[in-house]
Formats: structure tokens, C-alpha cells, sequence
């Protein structure tokens, strides 16, 4: 067992270092395509140097940002739906124990009845006695199990209430990290395509000292999201 998952482990690197270079080979054609046909640079409002193909990963990376934020805004609104309906059904919860808690109090301060019923006039007070106690043990056990129900229910409320809100908590860290992790993908894929650029286009190296885009940061930043 040991061997196979360390065999899909080597296989998966593999594949990840196979996919890695065959897209750097990728980026330095299209950078030395460019570079060789002096495709100009522009620099954006922030003084980022922004070629055609540049543009092009970026909206793919915002394309992607986009769809994690939309995704993420579902479930906000299916996890606030939820802690809505928690939230609302906690008054019912606290006022069903107390009521069971004042059910069980009021019965548990009473004592065994005495009294003999129908039919139980040829019975000696000894049994009599032994039927009203275990009627009494009977009636307090429903009323304690009642009580514990509905405990039970409202704990249940309240962790499914935490736990919603730590469910949505834990979807906004999950998206941050994949949006930030496709970031610096998409960093990495600009700079390898941006080195090429600039070595095949010796006449015009415009920008070449510039800052190149930060896609994650920048959309993070105005979308309102913490980078």
C-alpha cells in the first residue's frame, strides 16, 4: 500500500512537472513571438507593463476570481438562509425547556399516591402502595426523557448555529487560497512569458523595468476581499 501511494505521488509530480514545462515552453514562444514582432508595450494606471497576451491571462485570472467569489456568494446565501432559521428557531427551543424543566420540577416535588382505583379494592395497601410508586417512577421517567429531548434539541440548534458560522468562515479562507494560489500561478506565467518578451524584443524594452501585474492582489483589493 505504502509503494502504490508513493508511485501516484511520483506519478503526480511527474505530471505536475510534465504540465510546468510544457506550459513555460509555451509562454516563451508566445513572449518571443511578440518580442520579435515588437509588439508594443502599454503601461496601465498603476505603471504596469500590459502587452496583448498579458491582458489575456489576466482576464483569464479574473474570470476565475470571478466565478470562486460567485460560487462563494451562493453558499453565504444558502449558510445565512440556514443560520437564519437557527437563529429563529432558539426562542422556541429556550421556552420548550423551560416548560419541560418546569413540567419535571413541579411533578418531581409531588410524592406517590395512595389512592386505590378501580378494581383494586380486594388489594392490600402494600400493593397498592408498589402500583401508585411505579406508576409515579413512570409518569417522572416521560417527563425526564421529555426534558432531555428538548435539551438535546436545543444544543443541537445551537452547535449547528456555530457550526454554520464556522462553515462560512472556512469558505471565504478556502476561496482566499485558491484565488491566491491562481495568482501566483498566473504571476509566474506572466514573468516567464515577460523574460522572453523582453530578450527577443531588443528595440523597444519599454517597461522592462516596470512592476509587472499582481492579478490577486489587485482584484482582491477592489472587491473588498483580504489578499
Amino acid at each position: 500500500m505504502a509503494d502504490m501511494q508513493k508511485g501516484a505521488v511520483v506519478e503526480q509530480s511527474f505530471t505536475w512537472l510534465h504540465r510546468t514545462r510544457r506550459e513555460r515552453r509555451r509562454l516563451r514562444w508566445h513572449g518571443r513571438w511578440d518580442g520579435w514582432r515588437r509588439v508594443p508595450v502599454n503601461l496601465d494606471d498603476r505603471g504596469v507593463a500590459m502587452t496583448p497576451h498579458i491582458e489575456a491571462l489576466l482576464r483569464h485570472a479574473y474570470e476565475v476570481f470571478d466565478g470562486e467569489l460567485e460560487s462563494m456568494r451562493a453558499d453565504q446565501a444558502r449558510i445565512d438562509t440556514e443560520r437564519d432559521r437557527l437563529t429563529r428557531s432558539l426562542p422556541e427551543h429556550y421556552a420548550a425547556v423551560a416548560a419541560a424543566e418546569e413540567r419535571y420540577q413541579r411533578f418531581a416535588a409531588t410524592r406517590p399516591g395512595q389512592e386505590r382505583r378501580l378494581g383494586e379494592d380486594g388489594l392490600d395497601v402494600a400493593t397498592i402502595q408498589r402500583r401508585r410508586q411505579a406508576e409515579y417512577e413512570r409518569e417522572r421517567a416521560m417527563l425526564e426523557t421529555a426534558l432531555r429531548e428538548r435539551r438535546a434539541a436545543q444544543l443541537e440548534a445551537e452547535t449547528a448555529l456555530r457550526t454554520a458560522a464556522a462553515q462560512f468562515s472556512g469558505r471565504v479562507e478556502a476561496m482566499r487560497q485558491r484565488c491566491a494560489g491562481f495568482g501566483h500561478y498566473t504571476e509566474w506565467r506572466i514573468a516567464a512569458y515577460w523574460r522572453s518578451f523582453l530578450r527577443a524584443n531588443r528595440f523597444n524594452r519599454r517597461g522592462g523595468w516596470k512592476p509587472l501585474p499582481q492579478p490577486w492582489h489587485r482584484w482582491a483589493l477592489e472587491n473588498g476581499v483580504s489578499p
